[in-house]
């Protein structure tokens, strides 16, 4: 028959506490039997299925999906697909998580004041992007500048590169980017307000802006710093003295 405890030497041999026995009779995952006093007795068999709900719960599987599974109502290999899928999107929020304080710890490392602006840009990013990620998929090419636009950001960084003249060059998109905001004449204040906000920018809203130029975020920046001492040095009237910072 076995040994029969009662419920406090239970306890401790199964490694939990008399609330949680009394949890899982509750639950009627265990059905522990009463001896002739009325007080709860525990068998080995109660002992092994204490076991086996400690271990399951290990796996991170709740009450309900545990006696659905040991009574026959849910098979095991459908719930452990399902538990995969959800442990999936924990890491996946996990290591969101950690790649927002990555960044957030790169940029209080040179700058704590800036600290609690990149938490919630970077925070503020990652969400964003998790919801993009849950929404329904819509076919579509990916965001890029104009090819023309491109070249010349690529050309532009070429240039730097070698050391060579770039007046030419400053010249192409002071004259691009004014006739850009002579038609768009609310376009110098959304610019600006760009080239104000950008040192907040998170790393993903970085990246997907230096993927609009197809160049890598260190080239995109470099680039930044160009076009905004290039419109910046250009007198612009009609723009109310606005500067551009950064690339469109």
């Amino acid at each position: 028959m076995g040994t029969a405890h009662t419920a406090q030497a239970f306890a401790r041999l199964a490694g939990v506490t008399p609330k949680t026995l009394r949890h899982y009779e509750r639950r009627r995952l265990i059905v522990p039997r009463r001896n002739a006093a009325g007080y709860r007795v525990y068998s080995d068999r109660d002992r092994r299925r204490v076991s086996e709900i400690v271990s399951l719960k290990a796996l991170g599987l709740s009450l309900t999906q545990i006696r659905d599974v040991i009574d026959g109502r849910v098979s095991p290999l459908d719930l452990v697909r399902a538990q995969r899928e959800a442990l999936e999107a924990k890491r996946r929020s996990i290591e969101r998580a950690i790649t927002v304080i990555g960044e957030v710890e790169k940029t209080a490392a040179t700058s704590p004041d800036r600290a609690l602006p990149a938490l919630i840009a970077e925070a503020s990013w990652s969400h964003a992007e998790q919801r993009r990620g849950e929404a329904a998929p819509v076919a579509r090419p990916p965001d890029r500048a104009g090819a023309s636009r491109i070249a010349l950001a690529h050309e532009t960084l070429r240039a730097i590169d070698a050391g060579g003249d770039v007046e030419g060059l400053r010249s192409r998109w002071r004259t691009m980017l004014a006739e850009e905001a002579a038609a768009n004449p609310g376009l110098a204040e959304e610019l600006e307000e760009v080239r104000a906000s950008r040192r907040y920018w998170p790393r993903g809203m970085r990246e997907w802006a230096a993927s609009l130029y197809e160049m890598d975020v260190e080239s995109f920046e470099r680039l930044g710093r160009f076009i905004d001492s290039t419109w910046g040095s250009a007198p612009q009237p009609h723009l109310r003295a606005k500067r551009f910072g950064g690339p469109p």
